[in-house]
Parts: C-alpha cells; sequence; structure tokens
C-alpha cells in the first residue's frame, strides 16, 4: 500500500505544476535616478492582478527595453494606470520602485 501512495500523490498532484507561474522580476534602466525594478511576483502573484492589466493594453508582450517617462505616468499611462494613489501608492513616493 505504502509503494503506490507517492506514486499516486505524485500523479494526483502533477497536473497542478502546469498552473504554477514563475514571475520575473524586469529592470528597467532610467536617466535620472536610479534603476526601477518590476516585481512581477507582487504585482500579478500576490496583488492578483491579471496579466491584462498590464499586457497588451500598456505593453506588448515581448518588447524589449519598454519605456515610459514620469510625464507619461503623471498621464496615467504606464505604471501611472494603477500608480495614482487611488488604486496603488503615488507616483510621488519615489524610493518604492527606484532603488
Amino acid at each position: 500500500m505504502k509503494r503506490f501512495f507517492l506514486p499516486a500523490l505524485f500523479l494526483l498532484a502533477a497536473p497542478l505544476l502546469l498552473f504554477a507561474k514563475d514571475y520575473k522580476q524586469v529592470t528597467f534602466p532610467t536617466e535620472n535616478a536610479g534603476p526601477v525594478i518590476f516585481d512581477h511576483d507582487v504585482h500579478v502573484g500576490k496583488l492578483a492582478n491579471d496579466c491584462t492589466v498590464c499586457h497588451n493594453s500598456l505593453y506588448k508582450i515581448g518588447t524589449k527595453n519598454p519605456t515610459a517617462t514620469m510625464a507619461d505616468m503623471e498621464q496615467g499611462k504606464s505604471c501611472g494606470k494603477c500608480h495614482n494613489k487611488v488604486k496603488a501608492f503615488a507616483l510621488a513616493e519615489c524610493v518604492r520602485c527606484h532603488v
């Protein structure tokens, strides 16, 4: 009985691995401040946002080195879509993103 338990458990649990996602961090270099670290695990995993909040409305999937200015964000584009002090902390809290 015991020798069948672990293989059976593995067979039952293996499909769940298909739904496990490995969210990565993305670093955006900036000209005037430290780089911005975007953590997919925080934004998608812990905050339970759907990928479509940003993709493909703000950023096209697969785009290399997307850019956004503070002026863009202040107009509600890019990170400013959520970081408006209503949905998420305000853009003025610089050190929360710039490291």
